[in-house]
């Protein structure tokens, strides 16, 4: 099995302040405004962490459980809640995010290169849905 623990980036450990554990934060207070990853602590056949962003006005914009990856704009003043998950910054950080090896969030043009693809139910007990987004947060299919 991967967890967050074992990833070692272009010699950023995950000690490095480039990693965000689970927790609450303040974006631009106690964490930089920018794209993450936000990775699962264990890697799972089923949603395993979760995902909360809010506004100033703490209203929410994202509140969902996913499944291993998880990509995340964030700007200053919001807010964001991680559980059973790290938030790696991606300024700072590749991340081998490879969605041949499990389920998860990928990036067309930086996971996957685009094309045409035909998608396969997994061979595991409990399959479950794929969705195609245009941004972070509009779902397509």
């Amino acid at each position: 099995d991967f967890t967050v623990s074992e990833i070692d980036v272009n010699g950023v450990s995950s000690n490095s302040v480039d990693y965000y554990p689970m927790g609450e934060y303040v974006v631009g207070v106690d964490i930089p405004a920018g794209e993450y990853l936000i990775v699962a602590d264990n890697f799972s056949d089923i949603p395993n962490a979760c995902i909360g962003l809010y506004d100033k006005e703490m209203e929410q914009i994202i509140s969902t459980w996913f499944q291993n990856t998880f990509y995340v704009n964030i700007e200053a003043g919001q807010y964001l809640h991680i559980s059973w998950c790290t938030a790696v910054d991606l300024s700072q950080n590749i991340v081998d995010n490879n969605p041949f090896e499990r389920a998860g969030m990928f990036k067309v043009g930086t996971d996957v290169k685009a094309g045409t693809y035909r998608i396969k139910a997994a061979e595991i007990e409990n399959p479950y849905y794929f969705t195609v987004y245009d941004n972070l947060y509009e779902y397509i299919v």
